[in-house]
C-alpha cells in the first residue's frame, strides 16, 4: 500500500523540516520551487499505520495541511470562423512595446514565436502536423511507450491548438504557427494523477512556456482551493497563462472541479454551433461566491489530429477525428491567446491582463462569461487586470457591459418556470417602454 500525499508548509520547507518528514516514514517525492507544497509517499501495509503517520505529520511544526492526492480524467474545423481567427492571424505583429509601432514584412500573428504547453494524454510524434515544432517532452505517468499518445486526446487538443493541415488542408488549428511542449500526465486510459499535474505545471512555467492547456479536471479534495488549484495560482501569479476545462458534468452549485475552481485560471466552457451552452459544460459558483468559467468556445463536434496510435473521438479519415467537450473548448482559447501574445508580445507574461480579455471581450450569451471573439481580443485598449478576476454574482459586471447583459446574466439563476412568469408581468412594461422610445 502506498499512499500519495501533499503536505503544505506554512513557509518555504527547511532541511530540517523534510528530516522531520522522513523521520515519520514518509518518503519525500518532491519538493516544489513555486509553492511551499511536498509531495510524500506512505509505504505502509494497513490503513492504521497511514493514520498514524499522518497524525505525526499533521503535529510537524510549520505544516499547515495535509491532503490526499487523488484522480483526474479527460474532459472529453469549422471552430476557425466560427471564433475569426484568420483575422486575428492577418495582423502584424506589434513591437516590444504598448506603444510600438506596426512592423511591416510578412509576419503573421499566428503564433510564431509562442510555446504553448500540452498537459495530456501526450502527443502522435509522427504525426505530419507536430514535426519540427515540438521543443520538449516529458513522461509523468511512466508509459513504456515515452509520451506517444495511445488514448488520442492529447493529440486532439494539440490539433485544435495549433495543427497546421499538412495532415488535411481543411483542418488547422488556431495557432498554426506556435510551438509545443508536451507533457504526459494522463495514462492511455485518459486517467492521471494530480501530482503529476502540479509537477508538470511547476516544470512548465521553468521551460519557458507562454501558456499552457488543461484539457483535464477531477473533484478535487475538498471545498476549498487544494493543492492543484494553489499551484495553477501560483505560476499564474509568475506570468504563466494557464486554461483550463470547466468540466462535462453540467451545471452546480457549489462549482467544485479542480483546477478549473483555480482563481486564477481561464476557466473554459463550451458553446454549440449555434452559440448556445453546451448541457454538459460545467458551471455555477464556487464555494466562496464566485463565477465559473471564464470564457466560453465552441466545443461540440470539432474536428481536429486523429492519433495514429489512439481511439478517441468519432474518425471522419485516418488523420481526423471529433469530439465534444469542454476539453474541445479550451484549447481553442489556448490556440488563440498564443494568437494574442504573438500579435503583442507586451502580453507575453500578463497573465492578468490577457484573462481580463478573455473574459471581457466576445459575443455575450448572458452566461457567466462571452463566447470568445478573435479580433476583440486584440483590440486596443486593453483592459484593466482587474477585470480578469472572477465574477461575483450581484457585483457590477466588468467595464463596457450593459445593464440589458446584467439583467441576462442574473435570468440565469431564475428556473424556467420563474422565467415565464417574469416575462408574462413584464410584457405590458416592455411594450409601454418601446413605444415611448420610439416616440422620443
Amino acid at each position: 500500500m502506498h499512499e500519495i500525499k501533499v503536505v503544505q508548509f506554512s513557509r518555504s520547507p527547511t532541511t530540517e523540516d523534510l528530516e522531520a518528514l522522513r523521520a515519520t516514514g514518509a518518503i519525500v517525492e518532491h519538493v516544489s520551487a513555486v509553492t511551499y507544497q511536498v509531495v510524500i509517499r506512505l509505504p505502509h501495509t494497513t490503513e492504521g499505520e497511514v493514520r498514524a503517520t499522518a497524525d505525526m505529520i499533521r503535529a510537524l511544526d510549520q505544516v499547515a495541511s495535509l491532503e490526499d492526492d487523488f484522480g483526474v480524467s479527460v474532459s472529453l474545423i469549422d471552430v476557425v470562423p466560427l471564433v475569426a481567427v484568420a483575422e486575428l492571424w492577418a495582423r502584424p505583429p506589434l513591437g516590444t512595446g504598448l506603444g510600438a509601432t506596426v512592423l511591416t514584412g510578412a509576419a503573421r500573428s499566428d503564433g510564431t514565436g509562442i510555446v504553448v504547453g500540452v498537459l495530456d494524454t501526450g502527443l502522435d510524434l509522427n504525426y505530419p502536423d507536430f514535426l519540427g515544432r515540438v521543443r520538449g517532452t516529458l513522461d509523468l505517468t511512466g508509459n513504456i511507450a515515452g509520451v506517444q499518445d495511445g488514448h488520442g486526446h492529447g493529440s486532439h487538443v494539440a490539433g485544435l491548438i495549433g495543427q497546421n493541415g499538412i495532415a488535411d488542408h481543411r483542418y488547422v488549428g488556431m495557432a498554426p504557427g506556435c510551438a509545443f511542449r508536451i507533457y504526459k500526465v494522463l495514462a492511455d486510459n485518459g486517467s492521471g494523477q494530480a501530482t503529476w499535474i502540479a509537477r508538470a505545471l511547476e516544470l512548465a512555467l521553468a521551460d519557458g512556456c507562454h501558456v499552457v492547456n488543461l484539457s483535464l479536471g477531477g473533484p478535487g479534495s475538498g471545498p476549498g482551493p487544494d493543492f492543484l488549484e494553489r499551484m495553477v495560482n501560483a505560476v499564474v501569479a509568475r506570468g504563466l497563462i494557464v486554461c483550463v476545462a470547466s468540466g462535462n458534468d453540467g451545471p452546480a452549485t457549489p462549482y467544485r472541479q479542480s483546477p478549473g475552481r483555480a482563481a486564477r485560471a481561464i476557466t473554459v466552457g463550451a458553446t454549440t454551433k449555434r452559440d448556445a451552452v453546451a448541457s454538459f459544460t460545467s458551471r455555477g459558483i464556487t464555494d466562496d461566491g464566485r463565477g465559473k468559467p471564464n470564457v466560453y468556445a465552441p466545443g461540440q463536434g470539432i474536428g481536429a489530429a486523429r492519433s495514429s496510435t489512439g481511439r478517441m473521438g468519432t474518425a471522419i479519415n485516418p488523420v481526423i477525428t471529433t469530439a465534444s467537450g469542454t476539453s474541445m473548448a479550451t484549447p481553442v482559447i489556448a490556440g488563440l491567446v498564443a494568437c494574442l501574445l504573438s500579435a503583442d508580445p507586451a502580453l507575453r507574461g500578463a497573465a492578468a491582463i490577457v484573462k481580463a480579455l478573455c473574459q471581457t471581450r466576445g459575443k455575450d450569451l448572458g452566461l457567466e462569461g462571452p463566447r470568445v471573439d478573435a479580433p476583440a481580443l486584440a483590440n486596443r485598449p486593453y483592459p484593466d487586470a482587474a477585470a480578469g478576476e472572477d465574477r461575483r454574482p450581484g457585483n457590477p459586471r466588468p467595464p463596457g457591459e450593459s445593464p440589458c447583459e446584467e439583467l441576462l446574466m442574473l435570468l440565469e439563476e431564475f428556473t424556467p418556470e420563474e422565467r415565464r412568469q417574469l416575462a408574462r408581468r413584464a410584457a405590458p412594461a416592455v411594450r409601454r417602454l418601446a413605444r415611448a422610445v420610439l416616440d422620443a
